[in-house]
């Protein structure tokens, strides 16, 4: 159970959340999102969220492109083109075509972030997006992530066990206590 917690996210902030495993980091993420209501208090939930989790969730039955077209067709306000950009943009140009289980680890992981940004989110919650991946690839998308973020002005939330790889990012870091049980 959370009690007493206090978190405000500046628009364009990073905020690394860390904790020990069930201290409540996603079910904070969950309540920042607007998804669970606390028991107490109040939560302003970002307008336009978009989460990436450590599974990709990319249907198999769609290719690269038909996954990152998924909100555009919700929305109805983007287009193949702007896919296209976005996807050029997280390195899967060329890959539009490949199916989910036709691609790398990190190659789904792309995806899946091409997909988020298709959103138009004004906030991105990161719930441990990268953990099933080797250390260089991790890093390559974390770098890849804080450059998307910058370069759109992007406020996050990352949940993560393990801070020290994002030491040295623009980061404000955050820890839970440890779940009493």
């Amino acid at each position: 159970m959370l009690r007493g917690v206090n978190l405000t996210i500046a628009p364009g902030e990073v905020v690394v959340l860390s904790g020990s495993s069930g201290s409540g980091k996603t079910t904070l993420a969950r309540i920042a999102l607007g998804l669970i209501k606390p028991a107490h208090g109040h939560v302003q939930p970002p307008r336009r969220p978009a989460v990436l989790f450590q599974n990709d969730g990319l249907l198999a039955h769609r290719d690269v492109l038909g996954n990152t077209l998924l909100p555009a067709w919700q929305r109805r306000t983007a287009g193949e083109a702007q896919a296209r950009e976005v996807l050029a943009r997280v390195g899967l140009a060329g890959e539009e075509a490949q199916f989910p289980e036709e691609l790398s680890g990190g190659m789904r992981q792309r995806a899946a972030l091409a997909r988020a940004l298709m959103q138009e989110p004004d906030f991105v919650v990161l719930d441990e997006p990268f953990q099933n991946l080797d250390e260089r690839s991790r890093q390559a998308l974390w770098d890849l992530t804080f450059s998307v973020l910058a370069d759109r002005g992007l406020g996050a939330l990352i949940i993560t066990h393990y801070p020290r790889e994002l030491e040295g990012r623009p980061v404000r870091a955050w820890s839970l206590p440890a779940a009493s049980g």
